[in-house]
């Protein structure tokens, strides 16, 4: 060991020494830190023999430079581990002197930026620099630096095939008293996160089947288009469009040509129009138009008349069908027909809507395919009345009493349709596969119950959404999508307003009972919404923080415990555990949350193996011993479905328990524990926003796993490089 040890504020040299070649050699410099280039002449020793001895006056072909321990109050950790942890570690590490030139990457560098070490070194930190970021954001940086010594956020820079992408980065100083030496730079790529989050927004402003804006993009889209219209002075259509004769395509050829019908007419009526104008698919076979930018009326109907051709030629499906529809449209024209000057988007909606409404009703012998708002009787007479209609009160209460019969016997029919419907799809047949009969028809009767109970004459608008609320949240923990609620609200609207034009009443109160219906389905189906997007997004914010903490991420044992304390909150979640493996093969539980205790507890009374749940014995059928033998999420759809939980069943029942799901946590590729997540409800975990939720997750959990054991060896600054 050579004597001249380290001072206080010295740096450890390690170079390879040529004479012994021996791994664990080093020398020491005592000196200052070297300059830019590391071209120094200073005696030096060898760690395994003194007696050899070297000037060190070029770069050697590797080194590691680090404070001395007495600098990072830790004990002295050998010089190889540090050469361990520099090159193994996932995420990049740039070190650069005080004018940014680079004097140091790692091999993660290379594999993140595409600049090998030999093309890095020696370039100044401008070479990763994006040109994205201002110079307010740079100077904002500086002084971070400055004043705390570090600096940590989110940063887009360049690789070497001019990518520009996004990364975590932070940047920490090194000093020697005073003196600034050396920054050091810890980043990783972000890309996977921000393509997970344009994912899901896009997933929530568009319809899964058509691609097309969903009624969520309508609503934020329609009062801009409106306002556009009345700055410029120009004509904007807004027609609702639905497809005649639709059903019996479903009927006679399955819903499988019933979706490729909708796919293809949805690609026709976006050709049709222009760039400029909207299509969104509003539920079911329905569709919406905004024509804007129109100046004569002429230019209305030509739009217009281009299409109605659309339909004038027949569909062929994939399989070879031949299918023939025609299609209704009921429109309106703003300003013109906005008689009462509300430039409210919802009432021109709805004023639209039942325009179509009286183009279907007349579909039987009605000289055009097109209905405008305002131009018979029937719509007259309902605009006369429409500022007395709000949806509740004491008038919907006397409309709905004289449709209460029609309503209670819809609700019963559309309800066995829709889930006949359902079991038709291979998406929706796997969810409903997880529930056993009872629980089917449980939810069968719930939906029609509430279907009845939303036109309920007594009802008011607070308690409406109230209740919507929970079963939106409901039908998001159970994996139904946003565009399978539009299309199954569309088609119960549709269904009661054919029954209501056919009932013995008055033209004028069919017409109110009409939009009063509308409007409970439009209440209905938005606060549903709500609790989707409410939902999702308290979900994806957990995520997201618990990403930001992953780099940061000291003991991992202590930050899963942070993550799953916090999930279990989130609704829908039983309970969580994180597990390892222990000395006697089974995994031991380093962290519980929620009623895992309790369900551990109920397994113990019931004489239960409470370990076999969370065996790693490869050969377990566990959620648990499945992800780790695996490496992968593994998800429990229901236990009352999956035969590889029928023992844990009534138990897991008894506490509340439906479904589950299995996060291995890995580390270079081999799994170091499991995060078990226990849901309410069956099929919780099976969804395409809980599945990808799952998938990134295992992503972050290792990351943190990553971050922790290279702060347990190293622990470098988590932080990543910035340039100007």
């Amino acid at each position: 060991m050579c004597s001249n040890r380290p001072k206080r504020d010295l740096f450890h040299i390690q170079i390879p020494c040529r004479p012994c070649r021996n791994p664990d050699n080093a020398a020491f410099w005592n000196g200052s830190v070297p300059p830019p280039g590391y071209a120094f002449a200073r005696h030096l020793r060898c760690r395994v023999d003194p007696s050899h001895q070297r000037f060190a006056t070029t770069r050697p072909p590797f080194f590691w430079i680090m404070p001395s321990t007495s600098m990072l109050s830790i004990p002295e950790i050998p010089s190889h581990l540090w050469q361990t942890v520099f090159q193994n570690t996932q995420e990049a590490i740039l070190i650069s002197n005080p004018e940014g030139v680079i004097v140091e990457v790692n091999p993660a560098f290379t594999r993140i930026t595409g600049y090998s070490r030999e093309e890095a070194v020696g370039q100044t930190t401008k070479l990763l620099k994006s040109g994205y970021q201002d110079k307010d954001f740079y100077r904002k940086f500086w002084q971070s630096l400055a004043a705390e010594g570090k600096w940590q956020g989110e940063i887009w820079n360049r690789r070497k095939n001019g990518d520009v992408y996004p990364e975590f980065l932070t940047v920490s100083s090194i000093r020697s008293g005073d003196k600034i030496q050396y920054y050091i730079a810890i980043f990783y790529d972000i890309s996977f996160l921000k393509e997970q989050t344009d994912r899901f927004r896009h997933l929530a402003h568009h319809d899964a089947l058509t691609g097309l804006p969903n009624r969520l993009a309508l609503e934020l889209f329609l009062p801009q288009a409106l306002a556009r219209a009345r700055r410029q002075g120009t004509l904007l259509v807004l027609g609702m469009i639905d497809l005649d004769d639709f059903k019996p395509i479903n009927d006679t050829f399955g819903h499988k040509a019933g979706d490729d019908l909708l796919r293809a007419f949805a690609q026709r009526l976006q050709q049709s129009v222009r760039s400029t104008d909207m299509v969104a698919r509003f539920g079911g076979d329905e569709f919406v138009i905004v024509l804007e930018g129109l100046v004569r009326e002429s230019e209305v109907e030509n739009c217009l008349d281009r299409i109605g051709e659309i339909c004038r030629s027949p569909f062929i499906l994939p399989e070879g069908i031949e299918a023939k529809i025609g299609l209704s449209l009921g429109w309106i024209l703003y300003p013109d027909d906005d008689a009462e000057n509300t430039n409210s988007a919802d009432r021109l909606l709805r004023n639209a809507d039942m325009a179509l409404y009286v183009a279907k009703a007349e579909k039987g012998d009605r000289a055009s395919w097109r209905h405008r708002w305002g131009q018979t009787a029937q719509t007259q007479i309902l605009a006369a009345h429409s500022d007395r209609i709000e949806g509740y009160g004491d008038l919907c209460e006397r409309l709905l009493r004289i449709g209460a019969p029609t309503i209670a016997d819809a609700a019963r029919q559309f309800v066995e349709a829709f889930y006949a419907s359902l079991a038709k799809s291979a998406e929706s047949a796997s969810i409903l596969a997880t529930l056993s009969g009872q629980e089917m028809q449980h939810l069968k009767d719930r939906q029609a119950e509430h279907l009845h109970w939303l036109l309920n004459p007594e009802l008011t608008a607070e308690q409406h959404r109230e209740r919507a609320l929970q079963i939106g949240q409901i039908h998001a923990l159970v994996g139904v999508r946003p565009s399978t609620l539009v299309q199954a609200m569309g088609i119960y609207q549709q269904n009661l307003v054919d029954r209501i034009i056919a009932m013995p009443a008055r033209v004028v109160d069919r017409a109110s009972l009409v939009q009063v219906i509308n409007i409970r389905l439009e209440q209905e189906l938005r606060a549903e919404i709500d609790a989707v997007e409410q939902l999702q997004a308290a979900y994806r914010h957990w995520l997201a923080d618990c990403a930001r903490a992953a780099s940061a991420a000291g003991s991992i044992d202590a930050y899963i415990a942070a993550c799953i304390d916090r999930l279990v909150e989130l609704p829908g979640m039983a309970a969580a555990a994180w597990g390892q493996p222990g000395g006697s093969g089974q995994a031991v539980v380093r962290h519980a949350s929620g009623r895992f205790n309790d369900y551990i507890e109920a397994l113990r009374n019931a004489r239960l193996d409470t370990e076999l749940a969370l065996s790693e014995n490869s050969r377990s059928q566990s959620t648990v011993a499945r992800a780790w033998a695996s490496r992968a999420v593994v998800v429990n759809p229901s236990y009352i479905r999956d035969h590889h939980h029928a023992r844990w069943r009534e138990t897991a029942w008894a506490v509340g328990i439906r479904s589950s799901a299995a996060v291995p946590v890995t580390l270079r590729d081999e799994p170091i524990g499991v995060v078990s997540l226990y849901g309410r409800y069956p099929a919780q975990f099976e969804g395409l926003f809980m599945r990808d939720l799952l998938d990134t997750l295992q992503y972050v959990l290792s990351w943190a796993a990553a971050c922790s054991s290279a702060s347990r060896t190293a622990q470098p600054p988590t932080t990543a490089h910035a340039s100007e």
